[in-house]
C-alpha cells in the first residue's frame, strides 16, 4: 500500500489533509474508494491505528477543526452542500458537548453529524465524537461528577453486552478487554440505540444506532506515541488529579497498545464494510438500480 499526504490550503490555513491509498503492490494505481470525512478536533488526537485500514479502502479527507475556524466552517458547509462523502469519523477532544455554543467549531461538528445522520450514511464517533453523536440523536451529555463519578483516565476494561458480543464491530473481541479511556463526561443512550459495552465506572461505553452509526466512548485507536502526546497536551488536567499518573499511562501504553491495535483493525474493517455497502446501495438507487 502506498499512502501519500496532500496538504490543501486556503491562504495560510490548512483546510484538510487528504490521505490516498494506491495499489502499487500490483503495479498500478487503484482509484480511491468512497470518500470518508474525518473530523479531528485537536492535533494530539488523530485517527491513529484506524488510519491504515481506512486509507486502504477509502479517500480519506481529514478536517482539522483546530487549525482555522473559518476554513473549517467553509469546509463543513461545502461537504454538506456537495454531499460528496460516504462516511464520517468524528474523533475526540477535551471540549464539552453541552458547551457547544461557546466552543469554537463544535457547532460545526454537530452540524456535520446531523447532516450525515439525515443522509443515512455511516458514522463512527470516538470519545467526544460519541458524545456528539448521542447529543445529535437526542441523548443527554453531562459531567460525570454530577453523577458522583470521577474522571475515567487510564487503561481499564470494558465489558461487552449481549448485543455487543454479536455486533460485527466487536467481532473477535474478548467479552472483557482493556482499552484506553480519557473522559469526564458521559452520555445517555439515544432512543432506539443498542447498548454495546460498559465499564465499571461508566455504564454507557458504546452504542449502535440504526444500521451503521457507532459511538465509542473509549479509545481503540491510540498508539504509545499518542498516549504520550495526550499526557503532554493535557498535563494541566492531570496535575489536578491525584489518582492518575501520567508516566504510568505512557508505560502501560507500551504494553497494551499493540493488542489494542488488533481490535482497532476489527473496528475499522467493519466500519469500512458499512461505508462501502452504504455507498453501493446509494449508487444503485441513484443509478436506477443499474
Amino acid at each position: 500500500m502506498d499512502t501519500s499526504t496532500d496538504i490543501s490550503a486556503t491562504e495560510d490555513a490548512v483546510v484538510c489533509r487528504t490521505v490516498r491509498s494506491g495499489g502499487r503492490d500490483f503495479g498500478f494505481e487503484q482509484p480511491p474508494g468512497p470518500r470518508v470525512l474525518v473530523v479531528q478536533h485537536v492535533a494530539c488526537e488523530p485517527l491513529g491505528t484506524l488510519e491504515p485500514v481506512l486509507a486502504a479502502h477509502h479517500d480519506l479527507v481529514v478536517l482539522p477543526a483546530y487549525a482555522d475556524p473559518v476554513a473549517y466552517r467553509h469546509a463543513v458547509a461545502d461537504h454538506i452542500g456537495a454531499q460528496d462523502y460516504s462516511g464520517l469519523v468524528v474523533l475526540g477532544g477535551p471540549m464539552a458537548v453541552y458547551e457547544h455554543a461557546e466552543v469554537e467549531n463544535l457547532e460545526e461538528s454537530l452540524r456535520l453529524v446531523r447532516a450525515t445522520l439525515r443522509a443515512g450514511r455511516p458514522i463512527l464517533g470516538i470519545c467526544l465524537g460519541s458524545q456528539l453523536l448521542a447529543w445529535a440523536l437526542g441523548g443527554h451529555v453531562r459531567p460525570g461528577r454530577t453523577l458522583g463519578l470521577r474522571k475515567e483516565i487510564g487503561w481499564f476494561p470494558v465489558r461487552l453486552t449481549q448485543r455487543g458480543v454479536v455486533d460485527p464491530v466487536f467481532h473477535g473481541f474478548d467479552q472483557e478487554r482493556s482499552v484506553f479511556h480519557w473522559h469526564g463526561d458521559t452520555f445517555t443512550l439515544p432512543e432506539g440505540a443498542w447498548h454495546l459495552a460498559s465499564s465499571e465506572m461508566y455504564p454507557n461505553q458504546a452504542f449502535r444506532w440504526g444500521r451503521w452509526t457507532y459511538g465509542l466512548q473509549f479509545h481503540v485507536e491510540v498508539t504509545p506515541e499518542m498516549v504520550a502526546a495526550y499526557v503532554e497536551a493535557y498535563a494541566g488536567e492531570l496535575a489536578a488529579l491525584d489518582y492518575v499518573d501520567g508516566a504510568e499511562l505512557v508505560a502501560r501504553a507500551a504494553e497494551s497498545a499493540p493488542a489494542l491495535a488488533i481490535a482497532a483493525r476489527v473496528v475499522a474493517g467493519h466500519f469500512s464494510d458499512c461505508i462501502r455497502t452504504a455507498h453501493a446501495e446509494r449508487m444503485g438507487v441513484e443509478g436506477g438500480g443499474a
